[in-house]
C-alpha cells in the first residue's frame, strides 16, 4: 500500500455536526473539563494515568493548543443543543500515512449513549469525502470492551494484534471505504473563514 495520507496536507473542518452532536476544535475553555476527564480513574482505566496537577495540566494543554499541531485532528464533542464537553474524537492520518485512524475519549457521563460512535462516524464521513480516505483503522487494548464495541459498531473488522502503534500490543481493527460508504450519515460542516 502506498502512503496516501499526509498529516501536513490534510485538515478537518472547523465545525462538523451530526444528528445529535457538534464537533469543534478544542479551545482554552476546555482545559478544566479535559483535566477532570483525564483524572477520572474509570475513564483512564485502560490508559496511562495523568500524573499532573490541575495547574500543570492546564499549562501543558494551553501550550500545546497554542502550538497548534497536537490537536489539529482532534475535535471536542458537544450536544447540538447544549454546550457541555462530552469528550473528544480524532480522525487523523497515521504517522506512516497508510491509514486514517479513529480515536475517542469520553467523560463517564457520556458512556453508553452512542456518542463515540456518532462522533467517529461523522469524522469518517468527512475524511471519506474531503480526503478521499479509503482505509480506516482503530486500536484498543484487549480488555477495553467499550472501545471494541465502538469500533465494531463503526463497521470495523478485527484484524488481530499489532505492535505498530503506540509502542504496545493492541487490538487492530480496520474498515475499507467501500464498507463505510453504505453507512455514511448526513453531516454538516463549517469551513474556516
Amino acid at each position: 500500500m502506498s502512503r496516501p495520507y499526509c498529516r501536513t496536507a490534510l485538515s478537518l473542518p472547523q465545525i462538523t455536526t451530526s444528528q445529535r452532536l457538534r464537533l469543534r476544535p478544542l479551545n482554552p475553555d476546555d482545559a478544566d473539563a479535559m483535566w477532570r476527564m483525564d483524572t477520572d480513574p474509570e475513564v483512564m482505566r485502560h490508559l496511562l494515568p495523568n500524573e499532573f496537577t490541575q495547574d500543570q495540566y492546564r499549562a501543558n494543554f494551553l501550550a500545546e493548543l497554542a502550538a497548534g499541531q497536537r490537536f489539529k485532528f482532534i475535535r471536542a464533542i458537544e450536544w447540538l443543543d447544549q454546550r457541555n464537553f462530552l469528550g473528544w474524537v480524532f480522525c487523523r492520518p497515521t504517522e506512516d500515512g497508510l491509514w486514517v485512524e479513529i480515536g475517542y475519549r469520553l467523560t463517564q457521563q457520556s458512556w453508553g449513549r452512542g456518542v463515540a460512535t456518532e462522533a467517529s462516524e461523522a469524522l469518517m464521513t468527512v475524511a471519506a469525502k474531503d480526503w478521499r480516505a479509503q482505509h480506516f483503522m482503530g486500536v484498543t487494548v484487549e480488555d477495553n470492551v467499550g472501545s471494541r464495541n465502538v469500533l465494531q459498531k463503526l463497521g470495523m473488522q478485527h484484524q488481530g494484534k499489532t505492535e505498530d502503534y503506540y509502542d504496545e500490543i493492541l487490538e487492530f481493527f480496520t474498515l475499507e471505504n467501500d464498507d463505510h460508504a453504505a453507512r455514511r450519515q448526513s453531516v454538516q460542516v463549517e469551513r474556516e473563514r
